[in-house]
């Protein structure tokens, strides 16, 4: 194929295929050279049997074109041609057309949507302490309009004052275990600042000890704060967000909830529920232009983390600044993602035990096994 050829097909597909922009080179048989149709200036090749004699002396090298006896080529039609074909995709891309493979592939993708936090509206679950006061400061320093919830009454209005030079919050106390509580804080946050185009469900709560050594009430707290708390936030925020056909849902579950954290039982169950409900809700309402996004956070600097103790921490990666997980939550809204993994290298933890199971379970057991002889002690001691 000559190199004519394949700059025909390739600004052929630059263009998108449309028609009567830039069009490949007709070589068809059957058809007089003459009369061919020409692309962008280019003339039509010479028919069969015009070239010269090709002695050795002026024999084409081998994987090059014999352009002898073809008409000069025009200065300008190189640069016609491709200036024209590349501001069309410019022009595409401007103005959305899909009539380019970039453009199609950035809406296919979905990274196309755009984000204003000025003047937008994001509630915090959890807001007073942690994660979720990161978040909330990340918001309403990018000039969001900040609703918060939290149990603490005391420290969300601490939190509200110091964030009043930088732009709108408000706040309602609830325990996100009380769905009750939750829609009337809901209610009070949209008379004062409007419904969320953006709902953070944060708030959580961990407990470090062994599953024979967890009391039976644990797991019922863990489990009505960390997953019902997100099944109520969800359930006060979403029908509005449908009826406006906008929103975003961010929960902040745990790698814990990716993968089994030993001696973290409880906890784990509950992130592993929050974790599940995402993946299943993030389909059931795309139709309905609200988006799911998971943040699945390992070790942060908060008040539960530092209570695993210090054998613990020596099992676990660095604790991250709650400041670094609140970016990852403006990230996934601001660039339309479904889940982030921090740090990232951990996300390569869910792959080993899906690919190696039987190793990825000895390497567990390994790991934990002074914790895990420790107990089997207890319990022979009890």
């Amino acid at each position: 194929m000559s190199r004519v050829t394949l700059q025909g097909l390739g600004t052929l597909v630059s263009a998108g295929g449309a028609p009567g922009r830039c069009t490949a080179l007709d070589h068809g048989h059957g058809t007089s050279p003459a009369a061919q149709p020409s692309s962008a200036g280019y003339p039509a090749p010479p028919r069969a049997g015009s070239h010269r004699s090709r002695s050795p002396s002026n024999r084409p090298r081998i994987g090059t074109t014999d352009r002898s006896g073809w008409p000069e080529k025009p200065d300008h039609a190189r640069p016609a041609r491709h200036t024209h074909c590349h501001d069309t995709r410019l022009r595409s891309l401007a103005t959305g057309e899909p009539n380019s493979l970039r453009t199609t592939l950035t809406l296919v993708s979905g990274t196309a949507r755009a984000f204003r936090w000025a003047d937008s509206v994001v509630y915090v679950t959890g807001a007073s302490r942690g994660i979720g006061k990161a978040v909330s400061l990340a918001a309403c320093a990018r000039g969001a309009r900040v609703g918060m919830v939290s149990r603490s009454e005391t420290e969300l209005e601490e939190l509200a004052s110091s964030m009043a030079g930088s732009g709108s919050a408000t706040y309602a106390a609830a325990d996100v275990a009380d769905n009750s509580a939750v829609e009337r804080a809901f209610t009070v946050l949209e008379e004062q600042i409007g419904p969320p185009d953006v709902l953070v469900n944060n708030a959580g709560i961990g407990s470090y000890r062994s599953f024979l050594e967890e009391d039976l009430e644990t797991f019922r707290r863990l489990m009505q704060v960390n997953y019902f708390g997100t099944v109520h936030a969800t359930r006060a925020a979403l029908p509005g967000m449908a009826d406006r056909g906008r929103g975003h849902i961010v929960n902040v579950a745990s790698v814990a909830g990716l993968v089994g954290a030993p001696f973290e039982t409880a906890y784990s169950a509950s992130k592993f529920a929050v974790v599940g409900l995402s993946e299943s809700l993030t389909a059931e309402v795309a139709a309905l232009g609200i988006r799911v996004s998971l943040v699945d956070p390992g070790p942060t600097q908060t008040s539960f983390t530092a209570a695993r103790g210090v054998p613990f921490q020596r099992k676990y990666p660095r604790p991250l600044p709650a400041a670094r997980v609140a970016e990852a939550v403006i990230d996934v809204v601001e660039h339309d993602r479904y889940e982030r993994v921090l740090p990232r290298w951990l996300r390569i933890a869910p792959l080993v035990r899906a690919v190696m199971p039987d190793r990825f379970r000895a390497g567990m057991i390994r790991d934990f096994r002074d914790q895990s002889g420790e107990l089997a002690q207890r319990w022979r001691a009890r």
